[in-house]
């Protein structure tokens, strides 16, 4: 054996040796060991792992931009509904303090015009503060077993009891033949809007209790048939007919609109709380049929339909008139007089006034007592007569980009609870805005339901911010872990390749070095 062979045994032996030993301590240390050995440096595994610290396991990347971090799905508190939250109140104060400064004026003690809008303000900065409260606390502790069964059960008995004394003590205000409100002090309250947040929490609380029941098998039958029923019973019915209860109370205020809104968002919660298609849909159509037979009981028999007629026409005579001017705007043949579709007729003329790029931002007439209450139900009109159609289709547009917001986060969340939290809310927000906004164009008949964030209200302002708070949280239940730290190949890929060029360099290859 020559002496050159020899020094070339004894390299490579040294190489062997260090890789084991480096191979017994660490995959970074043997990748080191290999390349020192030989003077040769692997590019690909110095690249992808230039230092033990990026190597660690579990690790993640650090955005190196702020709007990275922002913006990234990965990582949240979520900004772009935070953003169209302020953006929602913001917008909502300016169009508030335009169209109300007239009738603050005069409706207010000391003459203002800023009357209406600094006590929105007030509300809002209460409604935000509540939010942003709500967003940082953890999903979990709503849906904490103990303390979310009580608030449930709590909430349920005092949503009862707030629209027993509405309906039938008569505690509240009367307006356009709707008691809707509860006086208590200086403070006014109106139940249906706490039945509107409580119902969603109530929906997404009792799925989270069904998730419970199915872990220990307890929706489990002797046979197919009776595992079907029992989860028809207990998973729809049970949830749909707890939430009549409070919205026929509601229906019989009446307040038709927010008993629409209600099963809306009822059904749609249910629909996407993960419960079984053929369970759902059957149930709608026993639903369905039930409803149908009791309307055709009452018309097939006389007496009973004429009593009952009788009975809805004195009862809800606004709501017939509702749909009597729903019906004269449309082009039929009424006998309601010029004052019965005043305002409906008002509100057009002032959307034809605004014509595509409005009157200006202050300038409209209509507010001045030509539309009446241009702060509550109508306050659309106004806004379109200033900002045109442009405006009004931005507002609309920012409504549709709030739900589509919510619907990606609804797709994200890691629990059935977060997911009925942020769909029912979602929905619950952006249907009452199209609702008021179809009413404004007389696409649907007239409504007394408000434009969210824009309409004047207290309780309706801190409630729709609360709902929003409690959103927030549940879209930080479906934040991801951040991504570990992306290597194109494995430490151990690494020390193979390291290996291999040291051997192929010993073998003469790759243009030898000895």
């Amino acid at each position: 054996m020559t002496k050159q062979t020899k020094d070339k045994k004894h390299i490579v032996n040294a190489n062997t040796n260090a890789n084991t030993k480096a191979s017994a301590i660490s995959p970074q240390a043997a990748t080191s060991a290999n390349i020192s050995s030989s003077n040769i440096s692997a590019p690909n595994a110095t690249t992808q792992v230039s230092s033990d610290r990026q190597a660690r396991p579990n690790r993640p990347i650090r955005p190196k931009k702020l709007r990275d971090y922002v913006f990234n799905p990965e990582y949240r508190t979520n900004i772009p509904l935070i953003l169209m939250m302020f953006i929602f109140v913001v917008f909502g104060l300016l169009i508030l303090y335009s169209v109300s400064a007239p009738i603050g004026f005069v409706n207010s003690d000391k003459a203002t015009s800023t009357y209406y809008v600094f006590r929105q303000l007030a509300f809002s900065a209460f409604g935000i503060t509540v939010a942003l409260v709500l967003m940082f606390v953890p999903i979990d502790l709503f849906r904490h077993k103990k303390l979310s069964t009580i608030i449930v059960v709590a909430g349920y008995i005092v949503c009862f009891l707030l629209l027993i004394i509405v309906r039938f003590f008569g505690v509240g205000s009367e307006t356009q033949g709707a008691g809707r409100w509860v006086e208590v002090g200086p403070i006014t309250i109106q139940p249906s809007e706490i039945v509107k947040l409580y119902t969603v929490y109530a929906l997404a609380w009792y799925r989270n209790f069904i998730e419970d029941l199915k872990a220990k098998g307890k929706l489990q039958g002797e046979d197919a048939k009776s595992t079907f029923l029992r989860q028809l019973g207990i998973e729809f019915f049970v949830p749909v007919f707890a939430i009549v209860i409070l919205a026929v109370l509601i229906l019989i205020q009446p307040h038709f609109s927010c008993f629409i809104l209600l099963a809306i968002v009822t059904f749609v919660c249910i629909a996407t709380s993960g419960i079984k298609p053929q369970i759902f849909f059957t149930g709608v159509l026993i639903i369905l049929t039930a409803i149908g037979l009791v309307v055709g009981t009452i018309f097939a028999i006389p007496p009973v339909r004429e009593n009952v007629i009788t009975k809805v026409q004195t009862d809800y005579a606004h709501v017939f008139k509702r749909f009597e001017i729903y019906a004269r705007e449309r082009g039929a043949e009424t006998d309601l007089t010029e004052d019965d579709t005043r305002q409906v007729d008002r509100a057009l003329n002032a959307i034809g006034t605004g014509d595509m790029f409005g009157v200006g931002f202050g300038n409209s007439r209509s507010k001045y007592f030509y539309v009446s209450e241009p702060h509550n139900d109508y306050i659309f009109s106004i806004y379109i007569e200033e900002t045109g159609f442009v405006g009004g289709v931005t507002l609309i547009t920012a409504y549709l980009v709030f739900f589509a917001l919510g619907m990606r986060e609804a797709l994200r969340a890691k629990s059935t609870f977060a997911r009925t939290i942020i769909v029912g809310f979602s929905v619950l927000i952006t249907m009452q805005a199209l609702i008021n906004i179809a009413v404004t164009l007389v696409v649907v008949p007239p409504t007394g339901i408000t434009l969210p964030f824009v309409s004047y209200g207290g309780t309706a302002q801190i409630l729709l911010l609360t709902c929003y708070g409690m959103l927030l949280s549940a879209t930080r239940s479906g934040v991801k872990h951040p991504p570990l730290v992306k290597e194109v190949k494995s430490n151990k890929d690494a020390t193979k390749d390291a290996d291999g060029i040291v051997e192929d360099i010993l073998n003469g290859q790759n243009g030898g070095a000895f």
